[in-house]
């Protein structure tokens, strides 16, 4: 189990959430407890995707709203948060970068 989810789970975030974002040049990366191994049985799936500076937010946005709206509208049994680097808070950014996981 990666990030303590199922082989089913994380393949279902692989091909919704990662897939469409990398196709765009963003990284994906879980961060939070799932990253540090500490979760609970239903802690969220905290996510963070990282677009390089070349690429036109506006799009990653317009992608991660996508995404979010298949999220809320299927069965996956973890909120995921999924986060645009950007427009994170300036004061999580060191334990974020300390505890990232690639996803």
């Amino acid at each position: 189990m990666k990030f303590g989810l199922t082989d089913n789970e994380y393949e279902y975030l692989k091909e919704t959430v990662v897939f469409p974002l990398q196709g765009l040049g963003c990284a994906v990366w879980c961060y939070g407890s799932r990253a540090r191994g500490d979760h609970s049985k239903y802690s969220d799936v905290d996510m963070m995707v990282e677009a390089p500076k070349t690429i036109d937010e506006s799009k990653v946005q317009k992608q991660i709203f996508e995404i979010s709206e298949t999220l809320s509208k299927s069965n996956f049994p973890y909120i995921v948060d999924l986060v645009l680097y950007s427009n994170f808070a300036e004061s999580y950014k060191k334990k974020y970068l300390e505890e990232k996981k690639f996803f």
